[in-house]
């Protein structure tokens, strides 16, 4: 199942135009130089398993450095509150994969393309486990002749937790992507916190305010509203009046409120789930077109729904009217 950070994480930066920049930010300065900026696209990601069950969170990219060369940019999120020591034997699973099966789809190339993988780490503390496969072996214990043949993969670690809010600002980032960064970055350690939460949102308004009035903005408020609601252990009433007090006064106000919005749609999606529910309780399995009608119904059917519930003697009495 995809965590809330994934799915943040790759419906933004899945987007080249706020990956570019993150990736910019990420690399080192010569590399970052080196590559061709506007030949990045976005490749479906391989499955390692051969199954082709769902990778989440990790993305694959293509760009061009500009002496010519094809370079591949693997990107892994890890939110977790610190590195495991074999994340990094993970990580050669998934590159060998993208070699695989870019060997499989390019039959008559002669080279294989450099892939450089990218760990952004957001967990609450810094990463703490090896960055190179090499440090998985006991090397001081072997001979160098045998050492000298073991596999080696070192990643690019960007390492979120360092920085503090003046260098996140200070990355190229979009500002959606820079939003996204500091929510990936501070919002799970304010879960319980609503008076932390409201000192952040308010820290970051003026870059809130910016993307909620952008072309595209809506749906990156929606997006990281909806990250924030999933991942927060506050009471929902409490968080529903941090976040509309502080979006609604410095940046809602300039267009209709999105976060309104969102908040209905996910009531709505609760509320369908429970009628949903009881209505499979009470009259059994649901007819054909019964679940899709319930799913996309306003909150106003719902309740009416939901109270008939309580006396129907038939499906039918249920959505009488309707």
């Amino acid at each position: 199942m995809t965590s809330p950070h994934d799915a943040l994480f790759r419906f933004v930066f899945g987007d080249c135009e706020h990956a570019a920049g993150l990736l910019r930010s990420a690399l080192p300065a010569d590399v970052a130089a080196a590559i061709d900026w506007t030949t990045l696209e976005r490749l479906a990601e391989p499955h390692p398993d051969g199954r082709g069950g769902e990778r989440v969170c990790d993305l694959l990219f293509s760009c061009r450095l500009r002496s010519g060369p094809r370079l591949l940019l693997y990107v892994v999120l890890e939110h977790k509150s610190r590195g495991r020591r074999f994340d990094v034997l993970q990580v050669f699973a998934q590159v060998t994969a993208v070699l695989e099966r870019y060997r499989r789809e390019h039959p008559g190339e002669r080279f294989l393309p450099a892939v450089l993988p990218v760990v952004l780490h957001v967990g609450r503390r810094p990463w703490a486990a090896p960055v190179s496969l090499r440090e998985l072996f006991d090397v001081d214990a072997l001979p160098a002749g045998v050492v000298q043949h073991l596999p080696d993969l070192t990643v690019r670690l960007d390492d979120v937790n360092r920085d503090d809010e003046r260098a996140l600002r200070d990355r190229a980032l979009s500002l959606t992507g820079l939003w996204s960064l500091a929510s990936l970055r501070y919002l799970p350690a304010l879960s319980d916190d609503p008076k932390g939460l409201a000192r952040w949102l308010e820290t970051w308004a003026d870059v809130i305010e910016e993307v909620v009035c952008a072309p595209t903005g809506q749906e990156a408020v929606r997006a990281i509203s909806s990250y924030l609601l999933q991942t927060s252990r506050l009471p929902r009433l409490r968080v529903e009046v941090v976040m509309q007090r502080i979006l609604n006064e410095r940046a809602m106000t300039r267009r209709k409120s999105t976060y309104d919005q969102i908040v209905e749609e996910e009531r709505a999606h609760g509320s369908a789930s429970v009628v949903l529910r009881q209505l499979t309780r009470r009259f059994g399995p649901l007819p054909d077109g019964v679940e899709q009608r319930v799913r996309t119904a306003g909150s106003e059917d719902l309740d009416r729904w939901a109270d008939r519930l309580l006396d129907a003697a038939t499906l039918d009495e249920v959505f009488e009217g309707a």
